[in-house]
Parts: structure tokens; sequence; C-alpha cells
């Protein structure tokens, strides 16, 4: 089983070391421990997602609270590159 996950804005959570991706389930059921995967012009984005959860305005996303996958970045250099990457829009695919 697979899902898409479509991207809407990135945030960074620093003190939990993740990067979550704010967005919405556009197929199938996102889940912790799928492999999310796009394929950049520059680099490719493959990582496990560390957890489901939803995130508000305490988090920096404004409205109400919106799902987002979260992913264990490591370290603040890690945090940082990704952050730099575009993210809105985008579509990640799900897979086990």
């Amino acid at each position: 089983m697979s899902a898409r996950f479509e991207v809407r804005r990135a945030i960074a959570l620093p003190e939990r070391e993740l990067l979550a991706l704010v967005g919405a389930v556009r197929e199938g059921t996102a889940s912790a421990g799928m492999t999310a995967r796009l394929e950049g012009e520059e680099r490719t984005f493959e990582h496990p997602v560390h957890a489901v959860e939803f995130l508000g305005e305490e988090a920096g996303a404004p409205g109400p609270p919106s799902p987002c996958l979260t992913f264990h970045a490591r370290d603040a250099a890690r945090l940082a590159e990704w952050l730099q990457r575009e993210w809105e829009g985008r579509v990640l695919e799900l897979t086990w």
C-alpha cells in the first residue's frame, strides 16, 4: 500500500531535530515508518517518516492544526539543508 502527500510548507522543529512538512494526504494513508521519496532536480530526498502529527500556531503553522509528516534530521546542518529545498506544491510518494 502506498500514499501521496502534498506539501504546503516546511517548518523546522530544531528542539526535536525534526523537519515538519505540513500539507495534506492526497491518496492512501500516511504512517510513521513509511519511506518518503521526492525526486528533485538537484538531489533526491528519500527518508523514513518519523511521525504523522498535527501542527498548529504553536509550531508556526498558521490557522487550525494541519497534518504533517516529520523527519529526523540528526543534526542542525541537515535540518538547514532540508529547509533550503523548495517544498511548496511538491508531492511525496510514501511506500512501505
